[in-house]
């Protein structure tokens, strides 16, 4: 498939009901990540209407990653060839959870997506080989919109979609492009050539 970077694609009906109790449900969860990651999980799996880990061989709760220098870490839900996911806790640093996602994910085989999640807040971080990371946050008070819903489901569904239009090659060409015209308008100006 090429690179396309739709990932929203054609938006799904969404059942408002469960989407507001979805969300009313959430917004007030102050519970540790420990109590809740799993549930919420199985939650939002149910909402968008994709299967819920274990349901499947290498799409499971706590996969076990083994981290530079022998250590091992684990990433809260994991789906081969799709998503890493880490939960946290509301308002904890989800930078420092995409940290801790990007220590193990060569040891998970290097999925596409690696997914940051505080309950509140949605990140989606893209690692196509390649490619320019990307990231799409999605809110939790925006998931009664379906191109939200739509988003969040494709990285269960189809992770070709968040793939970047342009390589990192691509971007690179057209920076030597434009660095090639600008030292050409120079020496068409008289500016020595050694020194553009």
């Amino acid at each position: 498939m090429g690179a396309h970077n739709t990932a929203t694609g054609a938006s799904a009906p969404v059942d408002s009901a469960a989407a507001q109790d979805f969300i009313a449900r959430w917004s007030g969860t102050t519970a540790s990540e420990l109590a809740t990651a799993q549930s919420f999980v199985i939650d939002l799996c149910a909402l968008l209407g994709v299967s819920k880990p274990g349901s499947e061989a290498d799409y499971l709760f706590e996969e076990r990653g083994t981290l530079v220098g022998g250590r091992v870490g684990y990433a809260d839900v994991f789906k081969r060839k799709y998503f890493a996911w880490e939960n946290k806790a509301p308002g904890k640093n989800l930078d420092a959870a995409l940290r801790q996602l990007l220590a193990y994910s060569l040891a998970l085989d290097n999925p596409p997506l690696l997914v940051v999640c505080d309950r509140l807040t949605v990140r989606i971080h893209t690692q196509f080989n390649g490619y320019p990371s990307e990231t799409h946050t999605i809110a939790l008070a925006e998931l009664d919109r379906p191109e939200k819903l739509t988003l969040l489901r494709n990285v269960w569904t189809d992770p070709e979609r968040f793939r970047p239009r342009r390589t990192n090659r691509d971007i690179t060409d057209t920076a030597a492009r434009s660095f090639a015209a600008v030292a050409d308008q120079m020496r068409q100006r008289g500016n020595d050539a050694e020194q553009v």
